[in-house]
């Protein structure tokens, strides 16, 4: 080892910067899953979306959602399942809006009022609408 001082220091370098390397790329692994796990629980990781069926006509095929074979009766029978906590119904649609000499086409969707709860969604301003007010 005396006899190659400089070949001892370059391969001990080497080590300690291969050694770094792979604790640094398993710490960049670690924090990238975190954050990745992060993201889909923030959109909800035990979300179940149910989406009723599509249509053709004409040899188009609209998409999932379409045409409405799902009815509260379905939806009161998936909240009943034991291990369902909330069921959120949507029924989307559209809408014109007017104001003053303005005009708008724009989406709407109905739903229920735990649809925030479900979705996790935080409320800014105001409060969510009742049962009674559907």
């Amino acid at each position: 080892m005396g006899a190659n001082r400089l070949r001892s220091a370059l391969t001990m370098l080497g080590m300690v910067i291969g050694v770094g390397a792979v604790v640094l790329m398993l710490a960049i692994g670690a924090g990238a899953r975190f954050m990745v796990n992060q993201a889909i629980a923030s959109m909800g990781s035990n979300l179940f979306i149910v989406l009723s069926g599509a249509s053709t006509s004409g040899g188009l095929r609209f998409g999932a959602g379409t045409v409405p074979t799902l009815t509260l009766g379905d939806a009161a029978a998936i909240g009943g399942l034991p291990t369902v906590s909330a069921v959120a119904p949507i029924t989307p649609g559209t809408a014109q809006l007017v104001y003053g000499a303005e005009n708008w086409s724009t989406l709407v969707r109905g739903t229920m009022p735990g649809y925030l709860r479900v979705r996790d969604w935080p409320l800014a301003e105001g409060r969510v609408f009742t049962e009674a007010e559907v």
